[in-house]
Order: C-alpha cells, then sequence, then structure tokens
C-alpha cells in the first residue's frame, strides 16, 4: 500500500512538471515565432 501511494506521487509530480515544461516550451516558440516573423 505505501510503495502505492509513493508511486502516485511521483508521478503527480513527473505530472506537472511535464505541464509546466510544456508551458514554457509554448511560450519559447511564441516568442521565437514573434521574434522571427517580422524578419
Amino acid at each position: 500500500m505505501i510503495d502505492t501511494s509513493e508511486n502516485n506521487t511521483y508521478s503527480n509530480i513527473g505530472k506537472s512538471i511535464l505541464k509546466r515544461l510544456l508551458k514554457t516550451y509554448m511560450e519559447i516558440v511564441s516568442i521565437f515565432k514573434n521574434t522571427t516573423g517580422p524578419l
């Protein structure tokens, strides 16, 4: 039971990190599009 709960927390942390990475990635992509658009 303890192992499964720990695995759940680890998976939740991984999901949150992935969400943050996706957000930052999209932000960087939008910035690149804005900067390279006019050029």
